[in-house]
């Protein structure tokens, strides 16, 4: 992440604690040796485009993306995306003034670690038990209507 002072970090942080998702998805792949594969990514998905294009200029890191219009009154909605190999270092930077999606940045940050250089067999038995269990706690996490914290 390009070097961002400790309020632009905050502010961002604010941001994916209020309209971001922090999460790890399960998808179907031919490729590999188990036929799915996992996909760490925080995303922001708002109407907000200058607000959106900022922290990518800011950061340096991520892509953004249009999403479909659902209803045609609506304003047009974007997705900020930020996967794979920047995922650590923009973790590391918001980490400290994340409040409400922490404990989920926390298990991204590991699992993103685990990512790295799996190798052509794939990774190894204690990896993929890693990942599988990283996967379960951010969906617990994640889960909508009331839990424990």
């Amino acid at each position: 992440m390009r070097k961002s002072s400790k309020s632009v970090a905050a502010y961002i942080a604010g941001i994916v604690d209020g309209e971001g998702y922090v999460g790890i998805s399960k998808d179907k792949t031919s490729k590999g040796l188990r036929g799915f594969r996992y996909r760490a990514r925080i995303q922001i998905e708002m109407t907000n485009l200058p607000i959106l294009r900022w922290i990518k200029l800011k950061t340096g890191f991520g892509r953004i993306l249009p999403r479909p219009l659902r209803n045609v009154r609506w304003r047009p909605q974007h997705v900020y995306v930020i996967s794979d190999h920047q995922l650590a270092p923009f973790i590391k930077t918001i980490l400290p003034f994340l409040r409400i999606k922490k404990r989920q940045a926390k298990i991204l940050y590991k699992f993103s670690m685990s990512m790295r250089h799996p190798g052509v067999k794939g990774h190894n038995k204690k990896t993929n038990d890693f990942q599988d269990s990283s996967y379960r706690k951010i969906r617990a996490l994640n889960r909508r209507g009331n839990h424990e914290s």
